[in-house]
Formats: C-alpha cells, sequence, structure tokens
C-alpha cells in the first residue's frame, strides 16, 4: 500500500503548472499545517517529496512543424561509424 501512495504522489508532483491540481499540490507539499491536514500534506510530508525539485511533465507534444536544433546522423555500416 506505501509503495501505491508513493507512486500516486509522484504523480501529483510531477503535474505541468496547466493542470488544475497543480497549485494545491504545491501548496500541500511545501507546508505542513498542525490543523486540518488534507490526505495531500500526509503524502507529501510522509514520502518527504519536494514538488520543485520534480521535473514537470508536458502532456502536449510538440508542434508539427518542429524541427530540433541539430541533425542526426547514423552511419550505414559499422566501420563507417566508428
Amino acid at each position: 500500500m506505501n509503495f501505491e501512495c508513493y507512486r500516486a504522489s509522484l504523480r501529483l508532483a510531477s503535474l505541468p503548472q496547466t493542470h488544475p491540481l497543480a497549485p494545491h499540490v504545491r501548496r500541500a507539499s511545501r507546508h505542513l499545517v498542525t490543523h486540518h491536514r488534507s490526505p495531500l500534506h500526509n503524502l507529501f510530508h510522509t514520502f518527504n517529496i519536494n514538488t520543485d525539485s520534480m521535473e514537470k511533465i508536458d502532456s502536449v507534444g510538440p508542434a508539427p512543424d518542429w524541427k530540433p536544433p541539430f541533425k542526426t546522423h547514423i552511419a550505414s555500416e559499422k566501420k563507417i561509424a566508428l
């Protein structure tokens, strides 16, 4: 059960800022209140999760006309690659 709670709290901590729950999650992870704790407060402070140090995962990809800033070339033969 602890592992599932830990994974759920990590998923919540990695929400992008555009998600409706993101401000509530950030607020719950920053401060441990003494009265009227929510389950989010308990989760983040039990597992010592800091949302500011988490990588944010965007739910949308790049634009269709996006091109990478570098070119990738894979040699056709191993001798050429080395």
